[in-house]
C-alpha cells in the first residue's frame, strides 16, 4: 500500500521503471524514458433478429504511451563575501 500526504491509502496496482544517466546543460530537456503498452480486446454477442440468429462483433484497439520529460535547473550558490 502506498501513503498519501493526508493517511490516506492506495494500492499499487501497476508499477514501471525506467532510469538513465546523461549530462545535461541548465535548462536542456533530457527524456528519461518512453514506456508504450498496447491492448485489444474483442466482444462478441448474439442477439435473435427477426427469429434468425446475429452476431455481432466489436473490437476495441488502445495504445498508451508515457513519456518522462526532464528540464533541469540548476541553483548556482551565492558568492562569498
Amino acid at each position: 500500500m502506498q501513503h498519501l500526504q493526508w493517511g490516506w491509502e492506495y494500492p499499487t496496482i501497476c508499477q514501471r521503471e525506467a532510469s538513465t544517466a546523461a549530462n545535461v546543460r541548465d535548462g536542456e530537456p533530457l527524456v528519461i524514458g518512453e514506456l508504450t503498452r498496447d491492448s485489444s480486446t474483442v466482444n462478441k454477442s448474439k442477439l435473435p433478429l427477426l427469429g434468425l440468429p446475429a452476431t455481432t462483433e466489436y473490437t476495441s484497439k488502445a495504445m498508451r504511451e508515457l513519456s518522462i520529460v526532464v528540464t533541469p535547473q540548476f541553483v548556482k550558490a551565492a558568492a562569498a563575501k
